[in-house]
């Protein structure tokens, strides 16, 4: 093992522009890049990271252009954290992930604003989902399905750009927001030392105090209708998504009743197997996944494990994309009238 700040330290000058560590060399210690404020091109690649936590201490987060941090073993949590901090660096053009295994749970939507980005590489995209957020720049991506997904999707891509720029408008309304609260307290003070020293005039500070309360009331209502306008939309995304998981699932669930010519005993089989999948994924349990074993056995002797296995999986994406619509709801705030 290699403690990994040394080699660094040792290898690469704090004014470089590229850090390249060998692939296959396995590395011990955390990883602190604090001091090379030219990086335009970083690659670890097959080293053995588990986390990409280091992404955080690189300044100037502006001048990288190339990540490459592919074949290391980082999966979910960590891979959506590491996708967030790569978020930041809004100019990269160059991105690798491939073989890095990512995990059921991982989504794409931190990286949607690297806009300047033509390759960013991954692995088919296996457990990770939205991808109507994943940059259209990106032409390069390693996923053999995206562009036929792509082309499939285009209502949810587009409201997914709609969210992204809304809640852009909402960071610099933010921004906004924070300054014009600064001037507010820094008014406030001066109006108190005025008032202590009893040496000038405040009707005009008061005025302007006065001005400068109700421009952050303005902005605070706007900025709540911004984050339902972003929640409201990301519903109806949701919702799209809903209904084309059901269609599909009636749709293949149909083929299947077909095929083999399922009597009605068999049918309700079915529909217990395909409850029982969906009461697991929001209520976890041996006792219910014992029993939708046995159902499989029994339904396994009309319709192959391969068909089976197709609807489960199917009732499964679309339980958990209901129950994020049902938790997204509660989240929906109303602007008072």
């Amino acid at each position: 093992m290699v403690k990994v700040q040394e080699h660094i330290n040792k290898t690469f000058s704090p004014n470089t522009e590229e850090i390249r560590i060998t692939s296959g060399l396995k590395l011990e210690g955390e990883i602190n890049l604090d001091a090379y404020k030219d990086l335009k091109l970083l690659s670890i690649v097959d080293c053995g990271l588990t986390n990409f936590d280091f992404l955080a201490t690189i300044p100037n987060k502006e001048r990288l252009k190339t990540l490459d941090l592919g074949h290391n073993p980082v999966k979910f949590p960590k891979y959506q954290k590491g996708l967030e901090l790569i978020g930041e660096f809004i100019n990269l053009e160059w991105v690798s992930l491939f073989d890095v295994p990512a995990g059921e749970g991982s989504n794409m939507k931190p990286i949607a604003n690297l806009t300047k980005c033509h390759t960013f590489l991954l692995n088919n995209g296996v457990g990770i989902g939205g991808f109507e957020y994943f940059p259209l720049s990106v032409k390069n991506h390693g996923v053999d399905w995206l562009d036929s997904w792509r082309k499939k999707n285009q209502w949810p891509i587009y409201l997914a750009q709609e969210i992204i720029k809304l809640e852009q408008k909402l960071v610099h309304k933010n921004q906004e927001l924070t300054e014009k609260t600064l001037q507010l307290e820094k008014l406030t003070d001066d109006l108190t030392n005025e008032r202590n020293k009893n040496e000038v005039k405040i009707t005009q500070k008061e005025k302007e105090n006065k001005k400068l309360e109700t421009q952050l009331s303005q902005l605070k209502e706007e900025n709540q209708s911004l984050q339902n306008q972003v929640k409201s939309l990301e519903k109806t995304n949701l919702q799209t998504i809903t209904q084309t998981k059901i269609n599909k699932l009636k749709e293949i669930k149909g083929e299947i009743i077909k095929k083999n010519d399922l009597d009605e005993e068999t049918k309700e089989e079915l529909e217990e197997i395909l409850e029982l999948q969906s009461e697991l994924i929001n209520n976890s349990s041996s006792v219910l996944e014992k029993q939708l074993e046995r159902s499989k056995k029994r339904l396994n002797k009309k319709i192959t494990e391969e068909e089976i296995n197709s609807l489960c999986q199917l009732q499964q994406e679309l339980t958990k994309i209901q129950t994020q619509e049902k938790n997204l709801e509660t989240k929906i705030e109303i602007l008072p009238k």
